[in-house]
């Protein structure tokens, strides 16, 4: 326990101590307050019509205290007989303190119910931090904490302690240079082989169709001094000529022959 919440529980049960004393002596009447869960503890309007009711019994008596205090100070000169004027102050003044403890329980009902939910919170955060184990994640030896013997399968003798230092001889490797490399890396994928290289291993996998038969031989060159293959030539080019004419680009379309 806090020591806030110890202290507000301490102070609660001598309060509670004293209006109990209060009750059994019969000396106070004590004011009756709601029970919990009521419509008139729920009601705010009720609540403030008792607080400001209370404040006016207050007031009042403490003007009676104030009167009898005046009058203990005069006639206390003259020697009487002033007993049945005391004990009347004293009434009044536990009236007034049982008024005033009333009002302090509610607030300090109020109050403790905040410390003990700090406490819980404290609690929590405690057990929070307590039951997450200490992590080695961000080392880059962080293999070394956590060794297993693959003969026995049981954890070995871990490398480094919690604070870094060694607790067995080591061998120093160029792991820890290749994981500073990975971390320095770009951050986008870099190519890991060539288009050519990439084009052969599609090859050996039959993606790509290479072959289609044998081409066809290239037309041979018409000599300039045969006048009868020239003749023929340019004959050709007329009829291919006169044929486009006649029938020109998308003759042959059902949709270009609609009038």
């Amino acid at each position: 326990m806090d020591g806030r919440t110890a202290i507000l529980e301490e102070a609660k049960a001598h309060y509670k101590q004293f209006l109990s004393t209060c009750r059994d002596l019969g000396i106070a009447n004590q004011p009756e307050q709601p029970a919990e869960g009521t419509a008139a503890s729920q009601n705010p309007g009720h609540s403030r019509m008792q607080k400001l009711e209370r404040f006016k019994q207050q007031r009042a008596m403490q003007q009676e205290i104030d009167e009898i205090e005046a009058r203990l100070a005069r006639d206390s000169a003259d020697d009487e007989d002033m007993e049945e004027v005391e004990r009347e102050y004293a009434v009044k003044l536990i009236e007034l303190k049982v008024h005033q403890v009333q009002d302090d329980l509610s607030l300090l009902d109020s109050e403790l119910d905040m410390a003990r939910q700090m406490d819980e919170m404290r609690k929590s955060a405690v057990q929070q931090q307590d039951s997450r184990a200490p992590s080695t994640e961000w080392r880059l030896d962080s293999h070394s904490y956590a060794q297993i013997n693959p003969q026995t399968g049981r954890a070995a003798r871990p490398t480094f302690n919690d604070r870094g230092q060694p607790m067995q001889p080591f061998v120093l490797t160029n792991k820890r240079q290749q994981i500073k490399d990975n971390v320095f890396r770009p951050g986008w994928a870099l190519p890991t082989m060539s288009v050519d290289e990439y084009l052969e291993q599609e090859r050996e996998r039959g993606n790509i169709i290479s072959g289609g038969g044998k081409e066809p031989d290239p037309k041979p060159e018409i000599d300039d001094n045969d006048y009868e293959a020239l003749d023929a030539e340019v004959m050709k080019q007329r009829e291919w000529d006169d044929f486009t004419d006649n029938n020109p680009r998308g003759a042959g379309n059902r949709g270009g022959n609609r009038s």
